[in-house]
């Protein structure tokens, strides 16, 4: 997006403290979460990362959530709210970033299924490779003028590699070749992954805080109405199943800010917007807390009336412990 952009006007703060998150924080927070993933791909099973391609339905839907309707919706919101140039780039380059590692954590916790929770993750992960590309394409596309800063199809691609699909294979692979070594190093891994993320960001978002706050209104609302849009979207894409549509809500809402910030560093080495892609996960976290809230009542209400259902079966022994897996009833 250069200074003649015809559809966002031009702004570029210039800031030393941002500067420096641009070149130093993705290097060293997309190590951490390259381990992340590897700890993620630890726990995988193979029947986890098949539940998706077995239900293609629930699969096309959870892609159109991910990886169509959260760009689209940050499409029609840039031009319609025609934002400075940094919070566009910040804005849309979260919005094509799927395959946050962070997901999985809060979907299990508010009732998705596990095989659907890292299924998912590990669908879009793979499929990142092709999607990001694709998205930078039609970005091109509907924004013809600066369809050169926009198309960088194979490095991008690269990225995508580099920090979702090899370290995902690679616990996978280990977990097929030693499940017991796998067992044993996936949650200190995933835990210190955990720690070095927040010794990585807290201190820089303190140190960022300033520029995030002098940032227009406009952007913190753009932030919140396209958070709202996909977690929209997710919930009513999920299927029947309470818990997918929970968990797709989340995985649709929730982006990848370490690839966003390689993506822009890569293609808009000029341009400032770490601040925006720090931003963009602060108001997240703030405007899901809503429907965070109401999951969780609503799960409690679903276990509530689980737990005050029918009479036990005569045909089932009063003694011992039946174990089930149950599903909360459609909405």
């Amino acid at each position: 997006m250069g200074p003649k952009s015809n559809f966002i006007p031009a702004g570029r703060p210039n800031n030393r403290t941002v500067e420096f998150l641009a070149h130093h924080l993705p290097q060293v927070l997309n190590a951490a979460i390259a381990t992340l993933v590897f700890a993620l791909g630890l726990n995988a099973v193979p029947a986890d990362a098949a539940f998706l391609w077995h239900r293609p339905g629930l699969l096309l839907r959870s892609l159109i959530a991910i990886d169509v309707v959260v760009p689209l919706a940050a499409v029609v919101l840039v031009l319609a709210m025609r934002p400075g140039v940094t919070t566009a780039i910040g804005v849309l380059a979260m919005a094509i970033s799927p395959g946050a590692p962070f997901a999985p954590a809060k979907e299990l916790k508010l009732g998705g299924r596990l095989p659907y929770v890292y299924s998912l993750l590990m669908t879009v992960a793979l499929l990142a490779v092709v999607t990001i590309p694709l998205s930078l394409q039609a970005l091109g596309w509907f924004f013809a003028s600066d369809r050169e800063l926009w198309v960088a199809p194979r490095h991008i691609a690269q990225i995508a590699v580099l920090m979702l699909v090899l370290p995902l294979l690679a616990g996978m692979l280990v977990r097929k070749l030693s499940p017991g070594l796998a067992g044993r190093l996936a949650r200190p891994l995933s835990l210190a992954a955990n720690i070095l993320v927040l010794l990585i960001v807290v201190p820089l978002l303190i140190k960022a805080f300033p520029v995030v706050l002098a940032l227009d209104g406009l952007v913190f609302g753009l932030i919140a109405l396209l958070t709202l849009v996909t977690l929209a979207g997710g919930h009513l894409l999920g299927g029947p199943l309470a818990e997918d549509r929970t968990a797709l809500a989340v995985a649709s809402s929730v982006r990848h800010p370490g690839l966003a910030m390689l993506i822009c560093k890569a293609q808009f080495p000029d341009e400032p917007a770490v601040a925006v892609v720090l931003a963009y996960v602060l108001v997240a976290i703030v405007a899901s807390i809503p429907y965070t809230i109401w999951r969780k009542r609503h799960r409690a209400a679903a276990a509530g009336a689980l737990a005050t259902g029918p009479a036990r079966d005569p045909s089932e022994p009063e003694g011992g412990t039946v174990t089930r897996i149950v599903a909360s009833p459609p909405e």
